[in-house]
């Protein structure tokens, strides 16, 4: 059981992170280069996220792991792909 308090209280953090770089890329002032940056951090975190979720240590991570697909499917990646 600790083992499994571990893994989720890794993935609540990674999740908190990657929330706030959410709220991060509505910031108007962010320039091109730093929401680039912001976007490639959210794109690591998610990785995290998922590498954690796929060690199938508890179903109960399940259903925040489809809220940031979710949140990610509405994010626009492509302005850093110029």
């Amino acid at each position: 059981m600790e083992v499994v308090q571990t893994y989720q209280e890794k993935y609540n953090e990674l999740l908190n992170q990657y929330h706030l770089y959410y709220d991060f890329l509505g910031d108007e002032e962010l320039n091109f280069k730093d929401q680039c940056k912001l976007i490639k951090e959210m794109q690591r975190t998610l990785v995290r996220l998922e590498k954690i979720k796929n060690m199938n240590v508890a179903d109960f991570l399940q259903p925040t792991t489809d809220y940031i697909i979710q949140k990610e499917s509405e994010l626009n990646f492509k302005p850093c792909q110029k």
